[in-house]
């Protein structure tokens, strides 16, 4: 793919650090069952939060996790993510 390509290519790639490239899902959202209690945090060192696939930004920030179907909700829940706001433009 292409990201091997370009990898192989350059050499030698410095990443940012891990601990600044978080994933909103898998990074930040409580596991399950703390999901339905307790926020999503934003650790004060990260820089980049990425959201691939769902919730959205906004449907993140209201607490939503989108329709899916009905057995799905008794896993996929998210808190209300108010921080968001504040660095989301």
């Amino acid at each position: 793919n292409s990201q091997t390509f370009v990898s192989r290519t350059l050499g030698t790639v410095d990443f940012y650090p891990a601990q600044w490239c978080l994933s909103f899902k898998h990074s930040l959202v409580p596991a399950w069952p703390l999901n339905f209690f307790i926020a999503p945090r934003l650790p004060p060192e990260a820089r980049i939060v990425a959201f691939t696939g769902k919730p959205d930004i906004d449907e993140a920030l209201r607490g939503e996790w989108p329709a899916s179907p009905a057995w799905k909700k008794l896993y996929k829940s998210i808190r209300p993510s108010p921080w968001i706001a504040e660095h989301w433009r």
